[in-house]
């Protein structure tokens, strides 16, 4: 038997990652493009929309240049470009924050945070954190989103901390 060498194995380098694309806005001195990290599109320029903030959608990014329209090439080339790199949390489950948001509203400041909870690939949760110095805002938090027929479970030893989700989800 003849002795082999160490195979020629090759990491891939996260830096040649290809850069997003950038594309200009017609009619504007704005540009548009995919985040990743944000996962959402962010427009730069002068004047820009949320100033330069994140926009979950192409609905939302059409709304927020209104009424500069968003031609149909830069929809396609912006929809491929998330296929390429799609966001980790989905819309449902920016819904289903949007909802543990609203059905929390009564509670106000009290609410310190409503964010995407990622435990384990395709399980959904949400993170609802409560101010611990407000004593009945935790239990009011946990007994409003059970009663929407929400799974609520403490999120760790912090005071007002819960994972939220949907009922027929599978445990975390």
């Amino acid at each position: 038997m003849i002795p082999r060498g160490p195979r020629d194995v090759r990491r891939v380098d996260p830096a040649t990652d290809p850069a997003p694309r950038v594309h200009p806005i017609p009619g504007t001195d704005l540009t548009v493009q995919w985040n990743q990290s944000w996962e959402a599109y962010v427009v730069k320029g002068p004047g820009a929309p949320t100033g330069g903030g994140p926009l979950v959608s192409i609905e939302a990014l059409a709304q927020a240049l209104d009424p500069v329209p968003l031609p149909e090439e830069l929809r396609a080339a912006l929809a491929a470009d998330r296929a390429v790199r799609p966001p980790y949390v989905t819309d449902e489950w920016r819904r289903l924050v949007e909802i543990v948001t609203a059905l929390l509203e009564p509670l106000g400041n009290a609410v310190t945070q409503v964010v995407p909870y990622i435990p384990a690939p395709r399980a959904q949760a949400v993170e609802v954190s409560t101010d611990p110095d407000l004593i009945e805002a935790g239990p009011r938090a946990h007994q409003i989103l059970t009663e929407a027929g929400y799974r609520v479970r403490p999120a760790g030893t912090l005071v007002g901390a819960y994972l939220v989700m949907r009922k027929e989800q599978a445990s975390l």
